[in-house]
């Protein structure tokens, strides 16, 4: 019995920690931590679009899209390990495609001929769904899984 009372005290002393009540500072300094971080939702970029809901302005579209949600996903063509991909949004019209990478900066790629969208040291083959940068291809569209 004398065990059992020994071991319940001991959990409860255990329990209890370290209780001592904070000093103004550091309230201080885990109030300013807690409010640091974003809530989800609770930030904008400098377009008003909220990175942390998966957010990114489109130049093209002049909006905040979810770039996942509406653009062609392309898978990197090396393994690496992870995978991240870019995506290709088209302008109404297709005469422009708007190419997302894990770059700062999206690209804009203008129609050069059938199928092909050429910018900078991109080149874009949407009847392949490759991207190319540098002449390598870079960057491929997922293959469609529609049952027949």
């Amino acid at each position: 019995m004398k065990k059992i009372i020994f071991l319940f005290s001991a959990a409860a002393l255990m329990a209890c920690g370290n209780n001592t009540p904070k000093t103004p500072e550091e309230a201080s300094d885990e109030a300013q931590a807690m409010t640091e971080e974003p809530l989800m939702g609770g930030d904008e970029d400098e377009h008003g679009c909220k990175p942390s809901t998966g957010e990114s302005w489109s130049e093209l579209q002049q909006r905040c899209l979810r770039v996942f949600d509406e653009g062609e996903r392309l898978n990197p063509i090396e393994d690496n390990g992870t995978v991240i991909s870019a995506f290709a949004l088209f302008n109404t019209d297709k005469s422009k495609v708007e190419i997302f990478t894990s770059m700062k900066e999206n690209t804009i790629l203008d129609k050069k001929g059938d199928n092909l969208y050429e910018g900078g040291n991109f080149k874009y083959d949407s009847a392949e769904g490759v991207l190319y940068i540098d002449g390598k291809e870079a960057f491929k569209k997922e293959a469609s899984s529609k049952m027949l």
